[in-house]
Protein backbone atom coordinates (compact mmCIF):
# COMPACT_ATOMS: atom_id res chain seq x y z
CA UNK A 1 0.00 0.00 0.00
CA UNK A 2 1.03 3.46 -0.83
CA UNK A 3 2.49 5.77 1.88
CA UNK A 4 -0.82 8.24 2.44
CA UNK A 5 -4.05 6.88 2.19
CA UNK A 6 -6.75 9.79 1.22
CA UNK A 7 -10.42 9.42 -0.21
CA UNK A 8 -9.28 11.41 -3.33
CA UNK A 9 -7.06 8.44 -4.17
CA UNK A 10 -8.43 5.34 -2.31
CA UNK A 11 -11.76 5.98 -2.29
CA UNK A 12 -12.29 2.26 -2.49
CA UNK A 13 -11.22 1.59 0.85
CA UNK A 14 -13.19 3.92 2.50
CA UNK A 15 -16.57 2.58 0.35
CA UNK A 16 -15.39 -0.45 1.47
CA UNK A 17 -15.26 0.64 5.54
CA UNK A 18 -18.90 2.32 4.80
CA UNK A 19 -19.96 -1.00 3.66
CA UNK A 20 -18.88 -2.86 7.01
CA UNK A 21 -20.23 -0.06 8.93
CA UNK A 22 -23.75 -0.51 7.32
CA UNK A 23 -23.12 -4.37 7.94
CA UNK A 24 -22.37 -4.10 11.19
CA UNK A 25 -25.04 -1.22 11.81
CA UNK A 26 -22.49 1.44 13.50
CA UNK A 27 -25.13 4.12 14.14
CA UNK A 28 -24.54 7.22 11.64
CA UNK A 29 -26.05 9.44 14.21
CA UNK A 30 -23.65 8.52 16.91
CA UNK A 31 -23.04 11.54 19.27
CA UNK A 32 -20.20 10.13 21.68
CA UNK A 33 -17.25 7.17 21.61
CA UNK A 34 -18.35 3.99 22.93
CA UNK A 35 -16.38 1.83 25.78
CA UNK A 36 -14.07 -0.28 23.49
CA UNK A 37 -11.93 -3.48 24.78
CA UNK A 38 -10.17 -1.44 26.80
CA UNK A 39 -7.76 -3.60 29.46
CA UNK A 40 -7.15 -0.82 32.29
CA UNK A 41 -4.36 -2.75 33.61
CA UNK A 42 -2.09 -1.01 31.08
CA UNK A 43 1.09 -3.21 30.53
CA UNK A 44 4.31 -1.51 31.34
CA UNK A 45 5.16 -1.16 27.12
CA UNK A 46 1.83 1.07 26.85
CA UNK A 47 2.52 3.08 29.68
CA UNK A 48 6.12 3.75 28.17
CA UNK A 49 4.57 4.45 24.71
CA UNK A 50 2.23 6.97 26.72
CA UNK A 51 4.88 8.81 28.06
CA UNK A 52 6.71 8.90 24.78
CA UNK A 53 3.54 10.25 22.92
CA UNK A 54 3.22 13.01 25.53
CA UNK A 55 6.79 13.92 25.41
CA UNK A 56 6.80 13.92 21.07
CA UNK A 57 3.21 16.57 21.58
CA UNK A 58 5.12 18.36 23.76
CA UNK A 59 8.06 18.55 21.78
CA UNK A 60 5.76 19.24 18.14
CA UNK A 61 4.44 21.96 20.10
CA UNK A 62 7.13 23.32 21.53
CA UNK A 63 8.56 23.50 17.86
CA UNK A 64 5.94 24.41 15.48
CA UNK A 65 3.01 26.08 17.99
CA UNK A 66 0.24 23.78 16.69
CA UNK A 67 -1.39 24.32 19.52
CA UNK A 68 -4.74 23.69 17.66
CA UNK A 69 -4.69 20.59 17.24
CA UNK A 70 -6.01 17.52 18.93
CA UNK A 71 -3.53 14.58 20.11
CA UNK A 72 -5.06 10.75 20.26
CA UNK A 73 -2.57 7.53 20.94
CA UNK A 74 -4.46 4.36 20.32
CA UNK A 75 -3.12 0.83 21.11
CA UNK A 76 -3.21 -1.65 18.65
CA UNK A 77 -7.44 -2.47 18.54
CA UNK A 78 -8.00 1.89 18.28
CA UNK A 79 -8.63 2.07 21.94
CA UNK A 80 -7.92 5.26 23.22
CA UNK A 81 -5.02 5.16 25.39
CA UNK A 82 -4.13 8.77 26.22
CA UNK A 83 -5.87 12.44 24.66
CA UNK A 84 -3.91 16.03 24.63
CA UNK A 85 -5.73 18.61 23.90
CA UNK A 86 -5.91 23.00 24.01
CA UNK A 87 -7.85 23.77 27.48
CA UNK A 88 -10.15 24.84 24.67
CA UNK A 89 -11.31 22.14 23.20
CA UNK A 90 -11.59 20.21 26.45
CA UNK A 91 -15.20 20.51 26.82
CA UNK A 92 -15.67 19.59 23.19
CA UNK A 93 -13.35 15.84 23.96
CA UNK A 94 -15.44 15.28 27.16
CA UNK A 95 -18.77 15.39 25.64
CA UNK A 96 -17.76 12.84 22.74
CA UNK A 97 -16.02 10.65 25.68
CA UNK A 98 -12.65 11.24 23.27
CA UNK A 99 -10.53 9.93 26.65
CA UNK A 100 -8.75 6.90 27.30
CA UNK A 101 -11.01 3.98 28.02
CA UNK A 102 -12.91 4.55 24.84
CA UNK A 103 -12.96 3.11 21.18
CA UNK A 104 -11.63 4.54 17.32
CA UNK A 105 -12.59 1.00 16.40
CA UNK A 106 -14.17 0.63 13.07
CA UNK A 107 -17.12 -1.35 14.80
CA UNK A 108 -18.10 0.93 17.47
CA UNK A 109 -16.65 4.18 15.38
CA UNK A 110 -16.99 3.80 11.90
CA UNK A 111 -14.65 4.81 9.79
CA UNK A 112 -12.14 7.38 11.04
CA UNK A 113 -8.27 7.63 10.73
CA UNK A 114 -7.00 5.58 13.24
CA UNK A 115 -9.14 2.64 12.31
CA UNK A 116 -8.45 2.82 8.91
CA UNK A 117 -4.60 3.44 9.97
CA UNK A 118 -4.44 0.15 11.67
CA UNK A 119 -6.02 -1.63 9.22
CA UNK A 120 -4.20 -0.22 6.61
CA UNK A 121 -0.82 -0.26 8.49
CA UNK A 122 -0.29 3.10 6.75
CA UNK A 123 -0.77 7.14 7.17
CA UNK A 124 -4.21 8.16 6.61
CA UNK A 125 -6.09 11.17 5.85
CA UNK A 126 -9.53 11.50 6.25
CA UNK A 127 -11.32 14.88 6.10
CA UNK A 128 -14.75 16.18 7.92
CA UNK A 129 -18.09 14.32 5.94
CA UNK A 130 -15.28 11.70 5.11
CA UNK A 131 -15.92 9.72 8.32
CA UNK A 132 -18.82 7.15 8.84
CA UNK A 133 -20.17 9.04 11.64
CA UNK A 134 -21.79 12.51 12.04
CA UNK A 135 -19.53 12.76 15.10
CA UNK A 136 -16.62 13.82 13.13
CA UNK A 137 -18.00 16.08 10.83
CA UNK A 138 -16.09 19.07 12.17
CA UNK A 139 -12.66 16.95 12.43
CA UNK A 140 -9.59 16.63 9.92
CA UNK A 141 -7.45 13.98 10.80
CA UNK A 142 -4.51 12.22 10.35
CA UNK A 143 -3.22 8.52 11.58
CA UNK A 144 -0.79 6.85 11.47
CA UNK A 145 0.16 3.32 13.30
CA UNK A 146 3.06 3.00 15.20
CA UNK A 147 5.30 -0.06 14.62
CA UNK A 148 7.17 -1.96 17.39
CA UNK A 149 9.46 -5.22 17.81
CA UNK A 150 9.43 -7.47 14.39
CA UNK A 151 7.35 -4.32 12.79
CA UNK A 152 4.62 -5.63 14.49
CA UNK A 153 1.72 -2.59 14.99
CA UNK A 154 1.44 -1.44 18.74
CA UNK A 155 -0.96 1.46 17.93
CA UNK A 156 -1.78 4.45 16.49
CA UNK A 157 -1.17 7.95 17.01
CA UNK A 158 -3.81 10.67 15.49
CA UNK A 159 -3.76 14.42 15.22
CA UNK A 160 -6.79 16.50 14.69
CA UNK A 161 -7.60 19.53 13.94
CA UNK A 162 -11.41 20.85 14.23
CA UNK A 163 -12.22 23.00 10.97
CA UNK A 164 -14.53 25.08 13.40
CA UNK A 165 -13.82 26.47 16.18
CA UNK A 166 -17.01 27.40 17.36
CA UNK A 167 -18.83 24.36 16.52
CA UNK A 168 -21.78 22.45 18.34
CA UNK A 169 -22.27 19.36 17.61
CA UNK A 170 -25.06 18.90 15.36
CA UNK A 171 -25.17 15.77 13.01
CA UNK A 172 -25.55 17.20 9.03
CA UNK A 173 -26.67 14.76 6.79
CA UNK A 174 -26.87 16.67 3.69
CA UNK A 175 -22.72 16.33 3.06
CA UNK A 176 -22.87 12.76 4.46
CA UNK A 177 -20.85 10.77 1.19
CA UNK A 178 -22.63 7.42 1.77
Amino acid sequence: MGDLIKFETHKHIYYDSYKRCDFSSVRKDLNYLLKGDFDYNISYKAKALIDIFKEAVAKINMKNNLREYIYILCDNKANILDVISPDSFIDFCDSINLKPGYSLNEKYSGTNAVALALMEKCKVFIKKEEHYCALFHNLYCIANPIFGDQNKIIGAFDISYISDKNYIYMPNYKNFIC
